[in-house]
């Protein structure tokens, strides 16, 4: 809030309200299903009432980082690819000579959408919670890492360094990038969601964060795998991103997943020791209830007091 009212960035009232209303209802369905006992429908409900709220609430920050007033880096970007010997426009001209195989990834680079809501619900429903909590925490480091390089290191694209046409449609992504740098006061569309980070692809990040939580799922284990794949070679075949937008891209997901893990390792043995101190306390109270001695009112109970009215002379 503090970072958007000094940046000249505001949002749409009714837009806060109707997204309040959403995940309002989504919370009350889980303490619904709570209130019934059917616990199975509570966490899938809390998991995507958390996404969700995170996918909306990450544009903020995001926004707030490309209103700073940096200049653009696409020829570092540009010239790391040639030393790598790889550059986006070659890619694109190689790929066209396999047309059926460009198609292919034309259409896969639009699904990132479907295969995380798939990564959403499906560990989930089917009971991988850990899966679908590491997703979650996951996506979190990874906006932690990406937005600081984003606010001190910007670039349009592949496209305007080398002049050509990407075969995804850049129009909206680049009016609004215009109007966040250019605007003395930018009003934020909750609705955007064609993103502004170019270094690193956080297209990338999201398709291999979902291919990975799919992993938990044997029978859609490979069906992840190949998806997020395609997804991430189309940010490159499409020409909307250079090579080492990927590259940076993998190297989060791999810090983000470690970090997840390390979190889930950590609550894991938390856990578990709270289990075992829970069963001390309760064997504690067993021993105690079970001792030939009994409780303090049986042993009392059981010792004769010399002066008992029974023994007592006349």
């Amino acid at each position: 809030v503090v970072g958007m009212s000094l940046s000249g960035i505001s949002v749409q009232p009714q837009q806060l309200l109707t997204k309040g209303a959403l995940y309002g209802a989504i919370l009350l369905g889980a303490w619904f299903y709570h209130k019934r006992g059917a616990s199975r429908l509570v966490c899938p409900l809390l998991i995507v009432f958390w996404l969700g709220l995170f996918s909306d609430l990450h544009i903020f920050p995001m926004f707030v980082a490309g209103r700073q007033g940096v200049p653009f880096q696409d020829h570092l970007l540009a010239s790391f690819d040639r030393w790598l010997g790889i550059e986006t426009p070659e890619v694109m001209a190689a790929l066209a000579r396999v047309p059926w195989l460009q198609s292919l990834l034309h259409h896969s680079y639009g699904t990132l959408v479907f295969l995380l809501t798939a990564a959403v619900l499906l560990p989930s429903l089917l009971n991988r919670m850990q899966a679908a909590k590491e997703l979650l925490i996951s996506c979190v480091l990874a906006v932690l890492l990406c937005f600081p390089i984003f606010a001190v290191f910007q670039a349009h694209g592949p496209w305007v360094y080398y002049g050509y046409e990407p075969s995804v449609n850049q129009d909206a992504y680049m009016s609004v990038f215009a109007s966040l740098k250019q605007a003395p006061h930018f009003v934020m569309d909750l609705r955007y969601r064609n993103g502004l980070i170019c270094f690193p692809s956080f297209h990338t990040i999201l398709a291999v964060l979902a291919g990975v939580a799919l992993w938990a799922i044997p029978i859609a284990r490979w069906l992840g795998v190949t998806w997020s794949t395609l997804i991430v070679t189309s940010t490159v075949t499409t020409g909307t991103h250079y090579l080492v937008d990927v590259l940076a891209g993998l190297a989060v997901v791999a810090l983000s997943v470690t970090g997840a893990k390390l979190w889930s390792r950590w609550e894991s043995k938390r856990n578990q020791q709270q289990e075992e101190a829970n069963g001390d306390v309760k064997q504690s109270h067993r021993d105690r209830s079970t001792s030939p001695c009994g409780s303090k009112r049986q042993v009392r109970s059981a010792v004769h007091s010399p002066y008992d009215s029974s023994h007592a002379v006349g």
